[in-house]
């Protein structure tokens, strides 16, 4: 436990979930995790597969990177995921570039609005094959536009209960991270960043 709060050391941190649905059918997602005492605790929104899925029993992992283009994968190109078990039965977990592996099962679930707060028991925690990344601006900016497309997404699909005059603060932040992906990034990452346009335009978003 002691290496799962060193990396949350920073506070809010993103991460990606991964549950498993009735079929046994993994399933990843991108939010946001802290620590929460000695435990983690995960904020899904309540209309999401991710907590119907914690709600019915299932096992959790979560996976920590600093690899944009892993959370762009699990965020607009879900296809393109790949899963193994995880070592406690019933787990999954991400097989991509990921620093730190957690394995949990929830202890403690409440709804705040169209949010719920889930408290995680780590079962197991051990390190991945890693992603190797010194800090790069456009990496973090990748990872910022995501998760204001997915706040946007959020508020299309009506799961969005926070203060929606922010929404215009949202598309400044997304057309300045964007910028600085295509100023600043590879042609892997600037794939990634015409994905999320991509995605904006499906939402009917223009920025």
């Amino acid at each position: 436990m002691e290496k799962v709060l060193k990396v949350l050391r920073y506070g809010h941190h993103e991460a990606i979930v991964v549950t498993v649905d009735e079929t046994g059918i993994p399933h990843a997602a991108a939010m946001g995790v802290r620590a929460q005492g000695r435990g983690i605790a995960i904020f899904p929104y309540i209309n999401t597969k991710t907590y119907r899925n914690i709600v019915r029993g299932s096992p959790i992992s979560v996976a920590f990177t600093q690899d944009s283009i892993v959370f762009c994968r699990v965020v607009v190109e879900p296809q393109e995921l790949r899963f193994r078990e995880g070592r406690v039965r019933g787990v999954y977990i991400l097989d991509d570039s990921v620093d730190l592996y957690v394995e949990a099962v929830p202890e403690a679930l409440s709804n705040h609005g169209t949010r719920a707060s889930v408290l995680l028991k780590v079962l197991d925690a051990y390190e991945g094959c890693g992603s190797l990344i010194a800090f790069s601006r456009a990496n973090a900016m990748l990872v910022e536009s995501l998760v204001y497309l997915t706040k946007l997404r959020a508020l299309a699909e009506g799961s969005f209960s926070g203060d929606r005059s922010e929404v215009g603060r949202w598309l400044e932040v997304l057309r300045y991270s964007l910028s600085i992906v295509r100023k600043l990034g590879s042609g892997e990452l600037i794939r990634c960043a015409n994905a999320v346009m991509d995605e904006l335009r499906r939402l009917g978003v223009v920025i």
